[in-house]
């Protein structure tokens, strides 16, 4: 007889017994194909002090979130109350104008950690409209307080420059003996011809 199972088909089993037939064939390999894309990366085993190390960052920040919880049950009211300040923060910005609702969502972005808003760029057309309706509005107060008989006196440019500091060094010519009515004063300096200086000698031989 012919062996028929295929799973132990070998060439010895067309001669001799069915025992003998299993025990003279050898045992059929198993192949297993894995795709090289799939392949598991084998993880490398780290060394022991670099164990122990990461034991001990984790036990760490273990124990931080472990504070962390009892922290907030500890202090339920305070959290509630955070909670509801908030509420009614965000309650009063809806009784706001559309332009202070506007800087306080810019407020709130920046505290999250959000850029401060660019200025508003404006047409060079619209900046001359503006700028001439306020010279209207400018002129038609001034208007208003002359027909009221309110006058206000414009700087004058001579006392402006006189109360102005001197833009030059200071010389205190008092020590020198020399008069004030003698020479030019420029900037705070008293400055003398040749003239001045022969008057001034002069005068001291006399």
């Amino acid at each position: 007889m012919i062996s028929t199972d295929k799973r132990h088909f070998c060439p010895s089993a067309l001669e001799g017994s069915w025992t003998e037939k299993k025990a003279n064939c050898p045992l059929p390999k198993v192949i297993e194909f894995v795709e090289p894309g799939k392949q598991l990366k084998k993880k490398k085993s780290l060394p022991p002090f670099l164990q122990a190390q990461v034991l001990i960052s984790l036990q760490g920040k273990r124990k931080q979130i472990e504070i962390k919880s009892k922290s907030t049950r500890e202090d339920p009211d305070e959290f509630e109350f955070k909670s509801i300040a908030r509420e009614v923060r965000e309650f009063g910005v809806t009784g706001l104008s559309r332009k202070d609702r506007k800087k306080y969502e810019d407020w709130k972005a920046q505290s999250l950690g959000g850029k401060a808003p660019k200025g508003q760029k404006m047409p060079y057309p619209m900046l001359m409209r503006q700028i001439k309706r306020r010279k209207e509005r400018e002129q038609e107060q001034r208007e208003r307080e002359h027909a009221m008989g309110i006058f206000k006196k414009k700087p004058d440019k001579k006392s402006s420059a006189s109360t102005r500091a001197p833009m030059g060094w200071w010389v205190d010519n008092s020590s020198k003996g020399l008069q004030a009515s003698v020479g030019k004063f420029k900037a705070g300096v008293q400055r003398l011809s040749k003239a001045d200086l022969h008057k001034i000698t002069s005068k001291k031989k006399r």
